[in-house]
């Protein structure tokens, strides 16, 4: 690991602080937890060397989508730890097939569905800060159209009228992508 690097990701800790907490903080909501994770993007950057001008988009891109996988990365294993922990006999042996579901997906299903996973979220990224937070309370955070219009201070049907506006450009936007031709 040379200088240069270590400059970088120095820079780019300054510059991105912030909006890697707040990509962070869509997958998570313990402080703790998001400063935990945080340190170990700008670690796992350390540690592959990484060296690029802080100030350009494709730098910027390269540390949204490592963060993003750190954070799935995390939750995979999470669950996995926790699937291991719900076993009703703690004496066995650990089942591999268990704990990563082998049984029921192949590798290739695997990688599709977590390229499919992958381009959603670099999609969902385009969308303004506003429709970002919309998709996340419906679809990921599950809260009714009451729950919005209540949070928004809007009616019913403004909040289905602009989520039916976000799906649509979301479904313009997906079908555009080279994962869906």
């Amino acid at each position: 690991m040379d200088n240069k690097s270590s400059d970088c990701i120095a820079q780019c800790y300054v510059l991105y602080g912030n909006y890697v907490k707040s990509i962070i903080a869509r997958f998570y909501s313990d402080k703790d937890e998001i400063e935990d994770i945080f340190h170990d993007v700008f670690l796992k950057l350390l540690s592959a060397g990484f060296c690029g001008d802080p100030h350009s988009h494709k730098t910027r891109n390269y540390i949204r989508k490592a963060t993003r996988h750190v954070c799935i990365s995390r939750m995979r294993k999470e669950i996995a730890r926790q699937k291991y922990c719900n076993n009703s006999n703690p004496d066995s042996m650990i089942n591999i097939e268990t704990v990563t579901d082998m049984q029921t997906m192949d590798i290739g299903e695997t990688v599709i569905d977590g390229m499919i996973v992958s381009t959603l979220y670099d999609v969902i990224d385009e969308l303004e800060h506003d429709e970002q937070n919309l998709i996340f309370d419906k679809y990921f955070y599950n809260k009714k159209y009451f729950q919005l219009a209540a949070e928004q201070g809007v009616s019913y049907h403004v909040i289905k009228r602009k989520l039916l506006a976000v799906n649509k450009k979301l479904k313009q936007k997906l079908m555009n992508t080279i994962a869906y031709q």
